[in-house]
């Protein structure tokens, strides 16, 4: 994975130090910061390890809460649910709501609410 996507896991270590640095006396992010990510089209469950860890790491270990939504796809040669997944993405951008979307705002209005109003 890290091979095929080096540049984005420098821009997550350069991220990941600038978090760090202090702003007179401040951190960068607030107190109360809550790190989640959401999969894109074409991931399966077990697809979900490897950039959840080097998230992880490029953030100081911290814990990541990622969102899965499902996919079409019941393997990584399955093209057809590769397709049905494509379609649904750009239904989305079109404003279809579906269950997909629907887990995406509970995940994220969980993660809200979990770092508060001043998070």
């Amino acid at each position: 994975w890290a091979k095929n996507n080096s540049s984005w896991l420098c821009l997550l270590i350069g991220f990941s130090f600038l978090a760090s640095q202090t702003t007179e006396g401040r951190k960068l992010f607030p107190r109360r910061t809550k790190l989640t990510w959401v999969n894109g089209i074409a991931h399966l469950p077990e697809h979900m390890g490897d950039p959840t860890f080097v998230i992880s790491t490029a953030f100081g270990n911290v814990n990541v809460d990622y969102c899965h939504n499902p996919s079409s796809m019941t393997s990584e040669s399955d093209y057809m649910g590769f397709v049905k997944d494509g379609i649904q993405a750009s239904t989305h951008q079109m404003g279809r709501i579906t269950p997909e979307v629907d887990t995406l705002v509970e995940h994220l209005r969980d993660a809200l609410a979990k770092v508060g109003k001043s998070g």
